[in-house]
């Protein structure tokens, strides 16, 4: 039986908390100014606790050179302006990429409502191509249902935000020629989703 879940990891995660002098009435928080960009994570893990590879959806064209991407970390490149949000292909890259292997025995896939995830391609790939059954989890029911939401996304993107703290507040700064700081390298997030969902 596998769980797998689509989340969104912002090239801006400051923390929740600020430390500062009492009676304060302004308190500056540092930051890159890119809270809005994101990737997507796909994280899929075994119910014996066997985790598979992540597969990061990158917005872009021009993908890391290959010595850039850790090994383990799959990438798929969403294009210039388009989303870095999961949709029908790259559900079925997914499983060609990561889900195909290791299917003679037949397995159980569970996963959420979203939409990409229960079009009439998905799940006839799902059970012939990929020798597997999906059960699908009702909406408003992953808070209670879903593993991944249960257990790993919480720590995970806690984690990452300890370690995009750690960076913000070490040198270097790299910044742009207007003098805006720049986001966390894309090579360096996928080092930290490799380090993260390893542990």
């Amino acid at each position: 039986m596998l769980n797998m879940d689509e989340s969104p990891v912002w090239f801006e995660m400051p923390g929740k908390s600020t430390l500062s002098k009492a009676g304060e009435k302004e308190v500056r928080v540092s930051s890159t100014g890119h809270d809005k960009e994101k990737l997507t994570v796909t994280l899929g893990a075994y119910a014996d606790g066997t985790k598979l590879a992540p597969l990061v959806y990158l917005p872009g064209v021009r993908p890391p050179k290959k010595k850039e991407i850790p090994a383990s970390v799959q990438i798929i490149m969403c294009g210039s302006g388009k989303t870095s949000w999961a949709n029908e292909d790259s559900i079925m890259s997914w499983l060609g990429k990561l889900y195909e292997v290791n299917n003679r025995r037949r397995r159980l896939l569970v996963w959420d409502a979203f939409r990409a995830h229960i079009t009439p391609k998905v799940k006839d790939a799902v059970k012939t191509k990929h020798n597997a059954d999906m059960t699908v989890i009702p909406g408003r029911c992953t808070s209670k249902l879903q593993p991944a939401d249960v257990s790993w996304n919480r720590p995970f993107k806690a984690k990452l935000a300890e370690l995009f703290d750690e960076w913000i507040f070490s040198g270097p700064i790299d910044r742009t020629r207007l003098g805006n700081r720049r986001p966390p390298p894309k090579t360096l997030l996928l080092q930290w989703i490799k380090q993260v969902w390893a542990t």
